[in-house]
């Protein structure tokens, strides 16, 4: 059974006073009981929903903080097409650590993804035009992390 979690900030009045401070929820959304599964197909898009759905949230936050020049929808999407694209070299270049525990997780992956990451931005779109700003950084590089974050996600999931 699939159950998705929901973790919300609410603001909860203070006791004794007007002040409010903040509080968290947790809900969760579970199929109702008795519900029947429609095959894999409907697995599988369920991953994909779970697995994409925070990064491109994500995505679209980032985008809406760039407000005095936006950049263009394209580019951020291409960044994070290029951005999933990156889990290929990055499996590839992790593969040689796969036996050492620790530094594989705690030395290899790390700098061999944000290199990935940042080679994704650099390749590009960092000789773009449209690169005229550090906001564009912001968003570029959220892009591509975000795209290589979702299918983290689905290989997790």
């Amino acid at each position: 059974m699939l159950a998705l979690f929901i973790i919300e900030m609410t603001i909860l009045p203070g006791p004794l006073s007007r002040r409010r401070r903040p509080g968290f929820s947790v809900s969760i959304i579970a199929p109702p009981l008795g519900a029947r599964q429609r095959g894999p197909a409907m697995n599988i898009s369920i991953i994909f929903a779970l697995a994409f759905l925070p990064g491109v949230f994500w995505l679209w936050y980032f985008y809406k903080k760039d407000k005095f020049e936006p950049e263009p929808k394209r580019l951020i999407v291409k960044t994070f097409f290029w951005g999933m694209a990156g889990i290929i070299p990055a499996f590839i270049f992790e593969i040689p650590f796969s036996g050492t525990g620790m530094v594989l997780t705690v030395i290899a992956a790390p700098i061999i993804e944000e290199a990935v990451k940042f080679t994704a931005v650099y390749k590009t779109i960092y000789s773009d035009a449209e690169f005229d700003e550090p906001m564009d950084g912001i968003v570029y590089a959220a892009a591509a992390a975000l795209g290589f974050a979702s299918i983290e996600n689905v290989l997790y999931l």
